[in-house]
């Protein structure tokens, strides 16, 4: 089973769920990405068609081509485990309760950086780490021009199609840890109370979503795209993040 879906130009069937059989669920498909080629890998980017700042795959194979042939397992969506700690303490007529939870060993395709990294249209700040002789450490390819290709005479070895964005370079380590919510009340004591005829009064602050502690670079590791089905999740493309709030209130009881 497999869901193909486009943005960017890209058909991007493996860069969601397959399932597959005998392979665990949750797999993400597509193809393997190791950063860029350095100047002193020229002779080997060559031999892929490759100038040095050029994409650097994965070649599965090992026949000197990159093709579908190429595709190999790039991220699992389901986490090893979720948690979560929930806690209530009380002192005099204060109380603290909140809920902290959180997933370890997921990943998610961050779909949404296909497009704000194209050299063409990209608008993402990563774009400024791109490759050049003085900043080969990056992940993100060289502005190489059509001149300069035909000018190196090389024949190109990579054909990706329009399977382009199934990269693993879009893959990201999901795992978070969140205050989901917490709340501090305080209950007035009856005997300032009373004289207004109120059985309870009690005001409170609660918040929600107030920390999250992740490496994920989109804007909420909370997320999945596409909730049809659960071989689906694991997505992330142009969600709203989850909201952060902060609620004031009073209970009253007559």
């Amino acid at each position: 089973m497999e869901f193909r879906t486009t943005y960017g130009g890209y058909s991007l069937k493996a860069g969601f769920m397959q399932l597959r059989v005998g392979e665990p669920f949750g797999q993400m498909y597509g193809y393997g990405y190791e950063g860029t080629w350095k100047t002193s890998e020229a002779a080997e980017a060559a031999a892929f068609g490759q100038l040095p700042g050029d994409p650097k795959y994965t070649d599965v194979n090992q026949d000197k081509r990159i093709n579908s042939s190429d595709i190999m397992i790039m991220g699992n969506a389901i986490p090893d485990f979720i948690f979560g700690w929930s806690n209530r303490v009380s002192y005099n007529n204060f109380e603290l309760t909140l809920l902290i939870q959180g997933s370890k060993g997921n990943d998610i395709f961050n779909q949404g950086r296909i497009r704000l990294e194209n050299i063409v249209e990209g608008t993402s700040i990563r774009l400024l780490d791109r490759w050049t002789e003085n900043n080969q450490d990056t992940d993100v390819p060289a502005f190489i021009d059509a001149v300069t290709r035909q000018n190196a005479g090389l024949e190109n070895r990579v054909s990706l199609g329009s399977d382009g964005g199934r990269l693993q370079r879009y893959v990201e380590d999901g795992s978070y840890v969140r205050l989901k919510n917490v709340t501090l009340g305080y209950s007035v004591p009856s005997s300032l109370i009373n004289r207004i005829k109120v059985t309870k009064l009690r005001v409170y602050v609660s918040g929600t979503n107030l920390i999250t502690l992740t490496k994920y670079t989109g804007y909420d590791p909370e997320v999945s795209a596409y909730n049809r089905n659960d071989a689906q999740i694991g997505v992330d493309l142009s969600n709203y993040p989850t909201a952060k709030t902060i609620t004031f209130g009073i209970d009253v009881t007559f």
